[in-house]
């Protein structure tokens, strides 16, 4: 499973999603090995929609340890 950090739990969190929003969210593992690419909705991402991703996502990712990246923005991974 991916933990996002995208949600802004206080006001004081830097917001890193609205810039990216609109970017393909790409998977890759820990060793830099690109593993998947899913496209923006036409809406863009919201910290809720990628979270819902987790669903769609690899189980074998887990236990590998994946980064997960909105365009250049590290946005999760699984080692948080």
């Amino acid at each position: 499973m991916i933990k996002f950090i995208t949600d802004q739990v206080s006001p004081k969190e830097p917001d890193i999603l609205t810039a990216v929003k609109f970017n393909a969210l790409l998977i890759m593992s820990l060793e830099g090995q690109y593993l998947a690419r899913f496209d923006a909705p036409t809406t863009g991402w919201t910290h809720q929609t990628l979270c819902n991703m987790n669903t769609l996502f690899e189980s074998a990712w887990a236990c590998c340890g994946v980064d997960a990246y909105l365009g250049n923005q590290w946005v999760g991974s699984s080692e948080v």
